[in-house]
């Protein structure tokens, strides 16, 4: 995120009243470096190349400025992320599942290239995963399973949001379903191919954005896919999605 984007931000929350009545966002990946690089590796510490040598082989990682490349095949898994449950010591944490929390992604597959994930539990371990497949991905509540075709070449927006035990899914802006949560290891979090010693993960996975908004609160689903029925949002939402439209346009710009 470039230091005038971050100003512009900033000028959002004074426009509307000198803070923001959500919770800032805690973090952003734009691709630009590795997740190892910079002040991101003191953020994500479960990380691919440079984490358990057993577990990364016949993997790699690449930025080009812009999007990060995960390759891997059958057995080697890549990911980075954050995991409490295995003495990490990252410099967030996810909020309480009363506070709620949201995660945006935009991925992609390369062709071919099927079985990589995105998934994580908050500190009261209540979750959420997205399971990305060589046609389409599955979102996954309590109560099981969900499959949706899509064209995975190409980049989508993933959004995930748990408050209260609840999960919210969105895909491309728009909601998904929801139900119960998942329960599982509390504060983690991971993206790309978590194999490890299992068979699963061949290709290559994408990842252009990631946004992390903690302590989220109610305003999660305006945030997620824009006001659901006509009105003005309140002006803790207007302002986070001010926000996201800024990050958004200097992303274009960048690519551009």
């Amino acid at each position: 995120m470039s230091l005038r984007t971050l100003r512009l931000i900033l000028l959002a929350g004074l426009l509307f009243g000198g803070r923001l009545t959500a919770s800032p966002i805690t973090f952003q990946y734009n691709g630009d470096l590795l997740p190892n690089q910079g002040s991101y590796g003191s953020l994500f510490t479960t990380i691919g190349p440079g984490g358990p040598a057993s577990y990364w082989p016949t993997t790699n990682w690449s930025s080009d400025g812009d999007v990060l490349t995960m390759s891997t095949a059958h057995g080697a898994g890549i990911w980075f992320g954050a995991g409490w449950v295995y003495g990490d010591n990252p410099g967030f944490s996810l909020a309480n599942t009363a506070d709620g929390n949201l995660v945006r992604t935009r991925v992609a597959l390369g062709a071919n290239s099927t079985e990589w994930s995105q998934y994580w539990y908050d500190s009261s371990g209540y979750g959420s995963a997205f399971y990305f497949l060589n046609n389409g991905f599955k979102y996954y509540t309590a109560a099981g399973e969900t499959f949706v075709s899509t064209d995975m070449t190409q980049f989508h927006t993933f959004t995930t949001y748990v408050l209260a035990g609840q999960v919210s899914y969105f895909f491309d802006n728009t909601y998904l379903g929801g139900g119960g949560a998942l329960t599982g290891a509390s504060n983690f979090f991971l993206i790309g191919d978590g194999s490890g010693s299992t068979i699963s993960g061949t290709g290559s996975m994408y990842l252009d954005d990631l946004t992390i908004i903690t302590a989220v609160g109610a305003d999660a689903p305006t945030i997620a896919a824009g006001p659901q029925t006509p009105g003005v949002p309140d002006t803790g939402a207007t302002a986070l999605l001010l926000a996201g439209g800024l990050l958004s346009l200097a992303g274009l710009r960048r690519r551009a």
